[in-house]
Formats: C-alpha cells, structure tokens, sequence
C-alpha cells in the first residue's frame, strides 16, 4: 500500500512540475473557484493522515495538520 502511495505522489509531483506558479494559485471554476494549490494541500494532508494512521487504523483527517505554505 505505501509503495503505491509513494507512486501517486510521485507522479501528482511530476504533473504539478508542468503548472506555472500562477496558474497554481489562480482560482478555477472547474474545482468551486479553488486553487490548485488548495486542492493540492488537501491531497498532501490527507494522505500524511492516511500514512501516520495506516498502521493503527486510526485516521483522523478533521486533526490533519493545515500547512498553508504548500497552496
């Protein structure tokens, strides 16, 4: 499981290197005037809640950490 994780987010890196830095913060009507940004720091944190909790099952990703910094 963790090696596909590793996988996705190697290849979500890759697509995210192709966008400028404006488009990554411009809203988009596609994803409810959000940015990528936002939408890629969602993505980030829930699967650092899926990675932290993989082995007790416990996941919580309301307690998820909000690193504005990645948007």
């Amino acid at each position: 499981m963790l090696h596909q994780i590793r996988q996705t987010l190697i290849d979500f890196d890759q697509i995210l290197g192709e966008i400028n830095h404006q488009n990554y913060q411009r809203p988009c009507n596609e994803i409810q005037n959000g940015t990528i940004g936002q939408h890629t720091r969602h993505i980030i944190e829930f699967f650092e809640c899926l990675i932290e909790g993989y082995d007790t099952a416990l996941i919580n990703y309301e307690a998820r950490k909000r690193d504005l910094n990645i948007e």
